[in-house]
């Protein structure tokens, strides 16, 4: 990629680029470049963990998945053991709640869409993703695009806009614009990294085209196949 262009501005040219999900974590990682050195107020302290709480677990894809399980089976049994502990949460406890995410996901339907995530925020609010152990992500290398691109993207959702971060982010980048004088704000949109992760993700063949953390786990990692331990 030519950094000497202004990346910011002309990210479609360059997504279309994108064939695949190597490509798309190099691409997602420039992008955030430009956004923090475009928008400074933008910032993710070491240590805040509100991405990876409740609502915050993505929605990942097929192709995500298959690099996550893969990675999975080269961690220590230790690690494994504390990520299946943490994904019983949901499993044993909630499963009558992701599976009614899952559905809402995939119907793609606006109805009762408040008290599905209010009841989510209720439950989950103090629950971290299943992967986040003793103060870090355990796949790290391999997390999903939408953790890589967590407080540097704005997402369209019915006919709002809104920034894919944390309330003091947005705080932050509204503060920002008002006092600059910022008439436009230039940020990518979500929803297009979305729909190319899609595109990428076709080509696998899995239960699932996309779905949450704690279903993956649960539908095809510990609790219905045989897990190989590398």
């Amino acid at each position: 990629m030519n950094n000497k262009q202004n990346f910011l501005e002309d990210y479609l040219l360059f997504l279309n680029r994108v064939d695949s999900l190597e490509k798309m974590d190099e691409f997602i990682l420039n992008l955030n470049k430009e956004i923090y050195q475009k928008y400074p107020c933008i910032s993710c302290n070491t240590g805040c963990y509100t991405c990876c709480t409740a609502t915050g677990m993505p929605n990942v894809y097929s192709n995500e998945w298959e690099r996550i399980k893969e990675y999975l089976k080269k961690l220590p049994e230790e690690e494994i053991s504390k990520i299946k502990e943490n994904n019983n949460y949901f499993v044993e406890e909630h499963s009558e709640l992701i599976n009614t995410l899952n559905d809402f996901i995939h119907k793609n339907s606006k109805s009762n869409y408040d008290n599905l995530i209010t009841e989510i925020e209720e439950k989950f609010k103090d629950k971290l993703c299943p992967f986040h152990i003793e103060g870090k992500c355990s796949i790290y290398s391999v997390r999903p695009s939408m953790c890589r691109a967590y407080g540097s993207f704005l997402f369209i959702s019915e006919k709002e806009e809104k920034l894919l971060s944390c309330d003091e982010n947005k705080d932050n980048l509204n503060d920002f614009i008002s006092k600059n004088k910022i008439r436009n704000t230039m940020l990518p949109y979500w929803n297009t990294i979305d729909r190319k992760i899609k595109q990428l993700s076709d080509k696998t063949k899995n239960k699932h085209d996309f779905t949450v953390i704690p279903i993956w786990l649960r539908d095809d990692f510990f609790y219905n196949n045989d897990f190989e331990h590398g």
